[in-house]
């Protein structure tokens, strides 16, 4: 909006700007500041505005030292003030420095933190996010891997926050490629646990379950207790519970089960009865289903192509895998029954399985039997007893990798 200067501050301003000695200019800047912010809200806020534009239009690059100082100074001021001023104020304030952007990048960032946080107060996450987005921080060199990493992962959670995980993934990519420049120092190590917990709610999100339950499965293991509670661990390894239930029937889920069910903490989970089920391959039923979905989130009831939600899918071939343990062979009409399907839909489930390696069998269509191949169980018992001692040292060296080469996406 347009700012109409009241002559006596627009005097104040000249008279400060014929000061050749840049110390004593800026100590006259910052009274003026003060006096400004002090008389908020009674006088105009407009006064500080008017002190932005000037500073950079007539003490501008030349004066590069006091201009910057002061903007800056401005910048730490404005925090006394109610977020109902801030509003319009940093608003303005921006408006005037984007076109310098390229000398006032700094100040800019600040201000934009301070409108971003205006908008988390009021819970408006979607213009709290778009605000940071606002910033380039690609062509800003002079800013450490900590504070880019931050930035990304604080606009990736205000974005999840409003249900935009398109957004939030774009935003935490960035972030995937700066992470490993990030020391794992006590000073950065919440920025470390941010990325990795806001990663696996993107993946989760995007219904990569699979890959969530990993993710979460990390936080879970995280040994930073100053920083996560143990409640916060648990919630975690809940929500790798979930994401592994949901992810595609098979062995690698499998494994993620039976590295969750493992775990000695397992036993807390809200969904502890029916990852057991699952990890001990028992068919699952429809009142069981039901009671699980209600604690599910939106983005998790999703319905897939064909009418069949997430969970119903996961759980039809769950009961598909867990049939084929009990059964050499079965007619299609009685597999049908057993999961709850019609019988083509049984066949269909059973084709894309063994089609996808997920599992071995046999379709006989004349007679409408589904034959299993049944493996011996021994060697996969024993390889999941190793498996999770495996896989905390297989999760730090895929860290590692991404680190020495963050060029490998995940």
């Amino acid at each position: 909006k347009k700012i109409t200067p009241s002559m006596s501050q627009a005097q104040q301003l000249e008279k400060i700007q014929r000061i050749h000695n840049q110390e004593k200019k800026i100590v006259k800047f910052k009274a003026l500041v003060d006096e400004c912010v002090r008389a908020i809200p009674s006088n105009n806020e407009d006064s500080l505005s008017e002190i932005v534009k000037f500073v950079v239009e007539s003490v501008g690059e030349s004066e590069f030292p006091v201009s910057s100082s002061v903007i800056t100074y401005i910048g730490q001021e404005i925090s006394k003030l109610s977020n109902e001023i801030l509003l319009d104020m940093c608003q303005s304030f921006i408006q005037i420095l984007r076109p310098k952007e390229m000398f006032y990048s700094e100040q800019i960032m600040t201000i934009s933190k301070i409108l971003s946080e205006v908008h988390q107060a009021d819970s408006d996450f979607r213009s709290a996010g778009q605000i940071l987005t606002q910033v380039n921080l690609d062509e800003q060199r002079f800013l450490s891997s900590a504070v880019k990493c931050e930035w990304w992962v604080t606009t990736a959670e205000l974005f999840l926050a409003s249900n935009d995980s398109v957004t939030a993934s774009t935003h935490i990519k960035k972030c995937h490629h700066e992470i490993h420049k990030v020391p794992q120092s006590k000073e950065c190590q919440h920025i470390h646990i941010r990325y990795k917990n806001a990663y696996a709610r993107v993946l989760d999100n995007e219904r990569r379950f699979l890959d969530a339950a990993i993710r979460y499965i990390e936080v879970s293991q995280l040994d930073w207790s100053e920083l996560v509670s143990e409640a916060d661990l648990i919630h975690s390894l809940e929500n790798a519970a979930t994401c592994a239930i949901l992810a595609q029937a098979g062995p690698p889920r499998a494994r993620v089960l039976g590295m969750i069910y493992r775990d000695e903490r397992s036993s807390q989970l809200s969904n502890y009865r029916f990852l057991e089920k699952m990890f001990k391959e028992h068919i699952i039923r429809g009142p069981e289903v039901d009671k699980f979905d209600s604690i599910l989130q939106p983005h998790q009831q999703a319905e897939l192509t064909g009418g069949l939600t997430v969970l119903q899918k996961a759980v039809n071939e769950h009961n598909m895998l867990a049939a084929s343990k009990v059964y050499n062979n079965i007619k299609f009409c009685e597999l049908g029954q057993l999961l709850g399907v019609s019988k083509d839909d049984a066949e269909q489930i059973a084709a894309r399985m063994i089609q996808e390696k997920r599992m071995k069998g046999n379709i006989d269509q004349i007679d409408e039997i589904m034959e299993f191949e049944n493996t011996s169980a021994e060697p996969l018992l024993n390889w999941d007893r190793q498996i999770d001692e495996i896989c905390r040292g297989v999760n730090d060296v895929l860290e590692r990798i991404s680190q020495i080469g963050p060029e490998y996406e995940y």
